[in-house]
């Protein structure tokens, strides 16, 4: 999605400016946070409350699913590398 920090465009007539800042706010109110515990703006607007205990079990089920296969790669190409 883009923002208005990510799309610099130029915007030659006010409709453009108009529509660019409703999409970028649309985006960012659809958009997960962390402050939110990975809800969007919209969803604690609509009464949604944060949970963080499933908050950090996304966050640390994204941490062994990604990371940890790449650090053990890493280590292993390391140790292979000095054979």
């Amino acid at each position: 999605p883009s923002t208005i920090f990510s799309t610099i465009k130029k915007l030659p007539i006010l409709s453009n400016l108009k529509n660019h800042l409703q999409q970028a706010i649309k985006d960012y109110n659809n958009r997960p946070h962390d402050v939110l515990k990975g809800l969007t703006p919209t969803e604690v607007l609509n009464g949604k409350l944060p949970v963080q205990v499933s908050f950090a079990n996304a966050i640390a089920n994204g941490f062994s699913i990604f990371f940890i296969p790449f650090i053990t790669h890493y280590i292993t190409a390391k140790i292979v590398k000095s054979i």
